[in-house]
């Protein structure tokens, strides 16, 4: 049976703003039940009714409800009352490394996780930790805040790390291992594979190309330095280096490629499913890998079950259940924002930019290259514009004329890597190719990136011209589309009607291109 398309997305909607409204202007736990209870007196004039209206109504308070109640359980999660009153006096805490080390030049972080809390330590630089090591820290125990960024906006550093799961930070710590694990079937030895081939590959491509291979093949942009970092941001190409949801993309079609050379589909699938779990693992699970690697597992379940894969469908679906899993990515995130933005504007934007890009040549993908990128551009440009402050102006050129370069480099890149660890002659050879093609990467930022023109810091404007922003790009693209909803209008994964003479309807831009789209 299917659902109506207008339900769903009610029940979506109340979910969402129930989420919303916790988030940003807490509510009591009577409030939460009066709103269930309103629920359930719509639900019940429903039965007696039939009104439509009503029954949008009853699931969209019902969404709203389940927002509210798993906010509420998260909120009361994170509540640490007994850290928060030893706040800005120095303690001892005991704990485990509960993910990777982030190393950077000035600071090591740590997210201890102690008995009841998670708690970001910030220690020297020059001790190696691991994920799994028990530690003590000592050190002085602050709350986090907000500060100015350099284009003059406010970053709520708090809401960040709370949508990490953090509400303690731990400065100047004294950090002793206790102890080390030892379990093979620890997500340490995922670490430890991926410090094996980080190492063969700085053994073999020389900086600073290195660097960007780590940053397009594991997300690592500690290693590029500020001023080429900043090249990267002008020009609007950082996402490749915060391994944003294509390269994810490439990385799973290259493992699914691999396995079908010796396992049958239902094989491909089931070690598809856990290559994908693998490799968000080892990058560290941010929002835009999270959100792309949970798409492209419901893509692998609908080939296996013979299923039509509905893109959009897949979008909300991975957006539900990343904020099931941790609320406050809606509002704390930017990386779960702008990574559902621009996936929506590559799917619902796509098609109307294509038609009217039927000039542009299809050599070497330049045109959805081009398509792709001022779709999503589009699509994140409001509230990138309120969020940060700094337009690219030349980011639709440098993308089209780099992206088409990262599969070749990210290739060479593992190569050299994995080659380097039994042919050292042999990677020797393919560093020199991998060289190569990130330096083409990097010479495009750089020159581009040194224009005076090349981006301009936009002042700071309220959030209500955010919407309004977002109204335009709609009005925009119902007066070039010309049609209703409809991609959608359908459930997120359909049963295929093998021997149905009537074939299902599906929209353009839920089919478009849906390999290279889903995992933008």
């Amino acid at each position: 049976m299917r659902h109506s398309p207008v339900v769903l997305y009610a029940a979506i909607g109340g979910f969402v703003c129930g989420i919303g409204t916790y988030t940003l202007w807490p509510v009591s736990l009577p409030t939460i039940l009066y709103v269930a209870l309103l629920a359930l007196i719509a639900a019940l004039v429903y039965r007696r009714s039939r009104e439509q209206s009503l029954l949008l109504v009853t699931v969209f308070l019902f969404g709203a409800v389940i927002g509210l109640l798993r906010t509420d359980a998260e909120a009361e999660h994170l509540r640490t009352p007994a850290l928060e009153a030893q706040s800005g006096r120095a303690v001892t805490i005991e704990g485990t490394v509960a993910r990777e080390p982030d190393e950077r030049e000035s600071m090591t972080q740590l997210y201890v996780k102690t008995e009841s809390a998670l708690v970001l330590v910030r220690t020297e630089p020059y001790e190696q930790y691991h994920y799994g090591d028990r530690v003590s820290a000592t050190g002085q125990l602050e709350q986090p805040e907000a500060f100015e960024t350099e284009f003059g906006r406010v970053f709520d550093y708090a809401g960040y790390l709370k949508a990490r799961g953090v509400t303690q930070v731990l400065s100047f710590a004294d950090v002793k291992i206790l102890s080390t694990t030892d379990n093979v079937l620890s997500i340490a030895r995922l670490y430890d594979v991926k410090n094996l081939l980080s190492d063969s590959i700085e053994r073999y491509i020389p900086a600073p190309e290195a660097a960007l291979g780590l940053g397009l093949l594991l997300g690592e942009k500690r290693a590029l330095g500020d001023e080429l970092e900043e090249m990267f941001r002008r020009t609007g190409i950082i996402h490749i280096v915060v391994l944003s949801g294509y390269n994810v993309m490439l990385v799973v079609t290259f493992i699914m490629f691999l396995f079908s050379f010796f396992l049958p589909l239902r094989g491909r699938v089931v070690f598809g499913l856990v290559a994908i779990a693998a490799f968000a693992i080892i990058v560290g699970l941010s929002a835009t890998v999270l959100r792309a690697s949970l798409m492209a597992g419901l893509l692998l379940l609908a080939q296996a079950t013979g299923r039509v894969y509905l893109v959009t469908r897949a979008l909300f679906l991975a957006g539900v259940l990343m904020l099931l899993w941790q609320p406050y990515l809606l509002v704390y995130d930017i990386g779960f924002q702008l990574s559902f933005l621009a996936t929506l504007g590559l799917i619902l934007l796509a098609p109307a930019i294509e038609k009217r890009l039927s000039a542009v040549p299809r050599w070497f993908g330049a045109r959805g290259f081009l398509t792709a990128t001022i779709a999503a551009q589009i699509a994140v440009s409001p509230l990138l514009l309120y969020q940060i402050g700094q337009f690219s102006v030349l980011a639709v050129l440098v993308n089209v004329l780099v992206l088409p370069m990262v599969p070749l480099s990210m290739l060479l890149t593992f190569s050299t890597g994995l080659v380097g660890l039994v042919f050292p002659s042999a990677a020797a050879v393919l560093g020199l190719a991998a060289q190569l093609s990130l330096w083409y990467i990097i010479t495009a930022a750089q020159y581009f990136g040194s224009l005076s023109f090349a981006a301009f810091v936009v002042p700071a404007f309220p959030f209500v011209l955010v919407p309004l922003g977002y109204l335009l790009v709609a009005l925009a693209w119902y007066k070039l589309e010309r049609t209703s909803l409809d991609p959608l209008a359908y459930w997120t994964i359909e049963e295929v009607e093998a021997q149905s003479e009537t074939k299902t309807s599906v929209p353009q831009s839920e089919t478009l291109a849906a390999t290279p789209i889903f995992f933008r």
